[in-house]
């Protein structure tokens, strides 16, 4: 199914309400399918699409822009499955994202006008980069809570786009115990923002650090977190030590229902991802971060006196 118009996307880029743009632009995640852009120089791109579209649509018009700009276009027309763009006044930049729109026009002979009476259908959307880099800022406002003698949950915020450099692939965790040495780190989708660390030495102080990667590498990590893991309880009231995610206890705030998956490195399991409560408990403010005001400020290499 095709869909309309170019004012639309020109609303979608330059409105000043960022959850609106959101929305509207998760709801383009539905038009028709992506195709393909390859970004040749800072001034030409290689677009393609399906071949079956080409037997039916002769007319083209592109969009381009990168977030908060103003989008630019170019029409042609083209009997073929692909076609080069070189841009005369615009210049792309290494570790930016560009955001791509591809409109077809049913009438030749309104292929070259800027605005063609509505008759434009938008067949799909796709992102690129010139160059992709590593994040350049560490996940924003890291939160630990839920300590128990062998277990912790960490949450955090997204890198944003601008700082990300790149698409996203994932986020790494890595954890030491302090009074060893000893460290360890697991590996988890782009898609989670809450992780449970499982399988911990109880009365055992940890660091943690969390970092964001792209294709090009892993980017900045958050300053260390110290967190002190509780006494030791019992085998029969603590399913933590087989290991597995468990159901929270009475006063938790977990929410195992929702949980997404995750994906640990070396095929051990580690740890489960959550679903952040809303009154998880801050435990950093540091310059990369963004998000509320904290309750709790760590500073590097000082413990954290848990309430028991």
């Amino acid at each position: 199914m095709l869909c309309s118009c170019l004012s639309f996307v020109i609303l979608l880029c330059t409105c000043n309400n960022k959850s609106l743009c959101e929305k509207q632009c998760s709801a383009t995640e539905d038009w028709g399918v992506a195709f393909n852009v390859t970004m040749n120089s800072n001034d030409s791109f290689n677009l393609s699409w399906n071949s079956s579209l080409s037997e039916k649509y002769h007319c083209y018009l592109v969009e381009w822009w990168e977030m908060g700009e103003k989008p630019k276009y170019m029409s042609f027309y083209q009997k073929k499955s692909y076609h080069e763009v070189r841009t005369e006044n615009a210049l792309f930049q290494p570790y930016k994202r560009y955001h791509f729109l591809l409109h077809v026009r049913p009438y030749k002979d309104t292929c070259n006008l800027k605005d063609a009476n509505n008759s434009e259908h938008t067949y799909g959307r796709t992102q690129a980069y010139l160059l992709e880099g590593t994040p350049s800022a560490a996940p924003g406002n890291v939160s630990i809570y839920n300590i128990t003698h062998s277990s912790f949950v960490i949450t955090w915020n997204p890198v944003s786009e601008v700082d990300l450099r790149g698409f996203l692939q994932g986020y790494i965790i890595r954890y030491i115990n302090v009074p060893d040495q000893s460290g360890k780190h697991v590996t988890v989708e782009p898609n989670v923002s809450s992780y449970k660390l499982l399988n911990l030495k109880s009365r055992t102080m940890y660091s943690v650090q969390l970092s964001a990667y792209t294709a090009a590498g892993e980017g900045l990590s958050n300053e260390p977190l110290h967190i002190d893991t509780k006494p030791p309880v019992t085998e029969s009231t603590d399913d933590t030590l087989r290991g597995e995610p468990t159901e929270p206890h009475a006063a938790s705030t977990i929410t195992d229902s929702t949980a997404n998956e995750v994906f640990p490195i070396d095929g051990n399991t580690e740890g489960s991802a959550l679903t952040p409560p809303t009154d998880a408990i801050n435990t950093m403010n540091t310059s990369n971060t963004r998000g509320t005001d904290d309750v709790l400020t760590v500073k590097p290499n000082v413990p954290i006196l848990t309430k028991c």
